[in-house]
């Protein structure tokens, strides 16, 4: 039996007025949504990943763009497993548009928006939405649309807010998050709004 996405388990729980119901949760999940992300968002310590853990990290999402097989996604995940996506982004951000790395921006776009909308992980989940506000996605609905879906669920709100800070349309995405969401998705986006990151 093929399991559901979780963007896709989130579209089918959105109610009436667009958001989700206090009660939902992610299935498989007993944390409180966001919590293991604001653990190390506000957590002063800088363990940063060493360039060598980086590099492979790179490899992996070069060869997922190139030549997407399934044991990439596999690999990506056990590695976000051992090394949290939020000690990558910074970095992964800077590293995309080096042009030593050779990546290609479109499939790169086209991975990200995949995994976001297709996976049950939600370590691979976060990486596409993140890989999504990397990029331009102005031409995309269909990467606006889940970069934004995605956020009303806690667990990745903090990601949908990193992706949409630099859209027309950021503020009013962070006034709703911030009026509809109850915990760490909602201080996320209160902390964002007063510009605290």
């Amino acid at each position: 039996m093929a399991t559901i996405s979780i963007y896709r388990n989130i579209t089918l729980r959105v109610g009436r007025k667009g958001w989700l119901s206090g009660s939902f949760s992610l299935t498989g999940s007993d944390e409180v949504p966001g919590e293991a992300d604001a653990a190390i968002l506000y957590d002063d310590a800088d363990d940063e990943i060493s360039n060598l853990l980086f590099d492979q990290f790179m490899e992996m999402l070069r060869g997922a763009c190139e030549n997407p097989k399934p044991e990439d996604e596999i690999k990506i995940i056990r590695y976000l497993e051992k090394h949290h996506i939020l000690k990558l982004i910074d970095r992964l951000c800077r590293e995309i548009y080096n042009t030593s790395r050779r990546l290609d921006l479109i499939s790169l776009l086209d991975v990200a928006y995949k995994w976001a909308v297709s996976s049950d992980d939600v370590n691979l989940v976060k990486l596409g939405i993140s890989l999504m506000g990397m990029m331009n996605v102005d031409e995309r609905e269909d990467c606006r649309k889940a970069i934004v879906t995605l956020g009303k669920h806690e667990e990745f709100t903090f990601y949908s807010l990193y992706a949409v800070s630099g859209w027309d349309d950021a503020e009013e995405i962070m006034d709703g998050y911030a009026a509809h969401l109850k915990g760490w998705g909602k201080k996320h986006a209160e902390l964002w709004r007063e510009k605290e990151w």
